[in-house]
């Protein structure tokens, strides 16, 4: 029986050349696919400490898992290795990781010329790649299956769902938290409130719960919408003098009503759960 080579790219869009610098990585939204060319020593990505060797491949966010194509050398974490021709799948809130094959010849179908020519030796490894999995291939020891890593489910779901959870804020707690439900939303409460406090509606905008907005799709104008609320909740009072310095705190009688006692009075933040995330529902302040 064969074994299954899974497609690991939806496209060149968001992909880029790293050195694998931590600036890099942490910016990274869902979508976004970084190369990374002969490279040694430990990263950080995914909430996950990898140790690369000699790795030459394409790191990369979807809204459901973040992947570690290694196309050369090794990517370890300590629990899971991926070698030449393996993918490290990391789920989201500390999931258990797989490893899965990849079909380096549909990865570097979707290479343009610019990354072929900036991106050389890494396109030459992947080459290599593609053409001993095409004799496997037609060998019968590999087979080939219509999966795509970087969007599990249809394009267009995939595109619709990085406007709900694909923003870098978001993506950095949904797959570096590893803790329990209320540290988690203790989490997303202190990162929005430090975003309202610094002014940055775009931080703001993606905690926003997107239900007034669209539910589950915010393209065609619905996350515009979503960041003016962000400005006009911004723009309302001093946040940074009104919310002080405390640390959220759980109401002891309503799970997702979180507390922020600030110098003069108090914020309420009511979170609403999904799936995927706990959103900022409603927020006011008082006594």
């Amino acid at each position: 029986m064969g074994l299954a080579v899974h497609s690991a790219s939806v496209g060149a869009q968001g992909l880029g050349i790293s050195d694998g610098s931590s600036a890099e990585l942490s910016g990274m939204t869902s979508g976004d696919q970084l190369i990374l060319s002969n490279h040694n020593g430990q990263i950080q990505f995914g909430g996950r400490n990898i140790d690369l060797a000699k790795f030459t491949g394409v790191i990369g966010y979807a809204s459901e898992v973040a992947y570690v194509v290694t196309i050369a050398g090794t990517a370890d974490t300590g629990d899971i290795r991926a070698e030449r021709g393996r993918m490290i799948l990391i789920p989201p809130f500390g999931g258990e990781l797989s490893i899965a094959r990849f079909d380096a010849a549909r990865l570097r179908d979707k290479w343009d010329e610019n990354i072929q020519t900036s991106a050389s030796f890494a396109y030459a490894a992947l080459d290599n790649l593609a053409e001993g999995q095409s004799t496997g291939i037609f060998m019968g020891r590999l087979g080939r299956t219509n999966f795509n890593v970087a969007a599990s489910g249809l394009a267009s779901q995939e595109l619709a769902k990085r406007t709900i959870v694909g923003g870098d804020a978001v993506t950095k707690i949904r797959f570096d938290s590893q803790q329990n439900a209320e540290g988690l939303e203790k989490q997303i409460v202190s990162e929005f409130t430090a975003a309202l406090a610094q002014g940055d509606a775009e931080k703001v905008a993606q905690f926003i719960d997107p239900l007034p907005f669209g539910v589950n799709d915010l393209r065609e104008g619905a996350d515009e919408a979503r960041k003016l609320m962000a400005e006009a909740l911004i723009a309302e009072r001093n946040w940074k003098t009104a919310l002080g310095n405390a640390p959220p705190v759980q109401d002891s009688n309503v799970e997702t009503l979180w507390v922020v006692r600030g110098p003069v009075s108090r914020t309420f933040i009511n979170l609403r759960r999904t799936t995927d995330f706990a959103f900022v529902s409603t927020i006011r302040t008082g006594f």
